[in-house]
């Protein structure tokens, strides 16, 4: 969200695995598995839930406005929001006749069921679109030049990287490098791309702070031009804050544990996926629920998209 800063907008990303730990922890005290299986999930929910508090602390406290409480309650309500697309890797494991009916409509008709979900996407996301370029006073000369210059190439990109992330977690399979080459980096993917943001920040890049034209006024030319406001906007975000403006220590600590909650969240909530006992060929559809995955939430979705009773039927089957 443009009111948050580079650290927040990418770590919120991993609290969307909170509903996922709940359902974790309901399948297996159904289930009436170990205490030690139930903990992993209960602990993720208490630090994304810390997470929470400790982002809307550091906003609220520290630099507080109407714009941003609106905000911070838009970012937690619409993350728990997002958390409910992953429903299906447990609709099975409860005695619930509806769910399972539903599950069973969806798989019947997937295709059909991702189309229409796209469409609805993109007419919701225009439509806010819509409504917010002209109450925020802007024209749509702006919104033309970052459609043609920036979404089109993020669009792009992010088919490219799922069909890539999609193959190589099959390749990992079939190579039984599950750990290291698929649950590895996707739990370094959030940590990786903000350490490209901050490392310029850290050893005094040359032209860190130095003006760019926004994209309203003039178009980058080049690349080097390209990832030069790419740092600039991201390095603004930060610099824009009070906290980091007066190197205020409270709100610094906030910041920091906030997003490393989430992470840690996230972790601890497909733990389970770095246990599955997978077969060396192994089926693509026996693996992830879904097909598809979010587009902004590509290593979060691949990871809750993990099946979640792979590990239980081959228990079973032992």
């Amino acid at each position: 969200m443009p009111h948050f800063d580079i650290v927040t907008n990418v770590m919120i990303l991993n609290s969307v695995s909170i509903l996922s730990a709940v359902f974790q922890v309901v399948a297996q005290c159904h289930a009436k598995e170990r205490k030690r299986f139930i903990m992993l999930p209960v602990c993720s929910i208490i630090l994304i839930i810390t997470g929470y508090v400790l982002f809307a602390i550091s906003y609220l406290v520290f630099e507080s406005s109407f714009e941003i409480k609106i905000s911070i309650g838009l970012a937690i309500v619409g993350t728990i929001c997002v958390s409910v697309n992953w429903w299906e890797n447990y609709s099975t494991l409860f005695a619930v006749s509806f769910l399972k009916d539903i599950s069973r409509d969806i798989a019947q008709s997937r295709n059909g069921a991702c189309i229409i979900s796209s469409l609805i996407r993109i007419l919701v996301t225009s439509a806010v679109v819509g409504a917010y370029v002209p109450l925020s006073g802007q024209e749509w000369q702006s919104v033309k030049l970052v459609f043609e210059t920036v979404v089109v190439a993020l669009v792009a990109i992010q088919i490219i990287s799922s069909a890539l992330c999609r193959w190589f977690a099959v390749v990992a399979c079939k190579m039984h490098a599950l750990r290291r080459c698929f649950v590895l980096p996707m739990y370094l993917a959030s940590v990786t791309v903000l350490a490209v943001f901050l490392v310029p920040v850290m050893v005094r890049f040359p032209e860190y702070n130095q003006t760019f034209s926004s994209l309203e006024n003039s178009k980058p030319k080049s690349t080097d031009e390209w990832l030069r406001l790419l740092l600039n906007d991201a390095i603004s975000t930060l610099n824009a804050r009070d906290i980091v403006e007066h190197m205020n220590a409270g709100g610094l600590a906030c910041l920091g544990c906030s997003a490393l909650s989430w992470w840690l969240g996230l972790m601890l909530s497909t733990v389970y996926i770095w246990y599955l006992k997978i077969h060396r060929i192994e089926r693509t559809q026996d693996l992830f629920v879904r097909r598809t995955y979010e587009g902004a939430f590509m290593e979060q979705s691949m990871l809750l998209n993990t099946r979640f009773e792979i590990r239980k039927k081959i228990k079973n089957l032992r």
